[in-house]
C-alpha cells in the first residue's frame, strides 16, 4: 500500500468470513492494481483469500487465559 498510514477502517464484505468478525487475525490476498485504501475502500472486494493467522501452540493454562475460561 502506498498510503502514509499503515491501517484503515473498510466496510465489511459479504466474502468474510464470520470467525474474521469476532477479532480473530488473518490474512488475505489483496489485488495487485489496488494502492491505497482510498481505493480499497472503494473496491473492498479486492480482498480475497481470507486465512487464519497461524497461532503458536499453547499450554493448557495460556490456552485458558486466552479464551477467558476459569477453572
Amino acid at each position: 500500500m502506498l498510503d502514509d498510514h499503515q491501517e484503515d477502517w473498510l466496510p465489511i464484505l459479504p466474502e468474510m468470513p464470520g470467525w474474521g468478525l469476532d477479532a480473530t487475525t488473518f490474512n488475505a490476498e489483496l489485488s495487485h492494481d489496488v494502492e491505497t485504501f482510498q481505493e480499497l475502500a472503494q473496491r473492498p472486494w479486492a480482498i480475497r483469500q481470507f486465512h487464519h493467522t497461524r497461532r503458536p501452540y499453547l499450554t493448557d493454562d495460556e490456552l485458558r487465559e486466552e479464551l477467558g475460561i476459569e477453572e
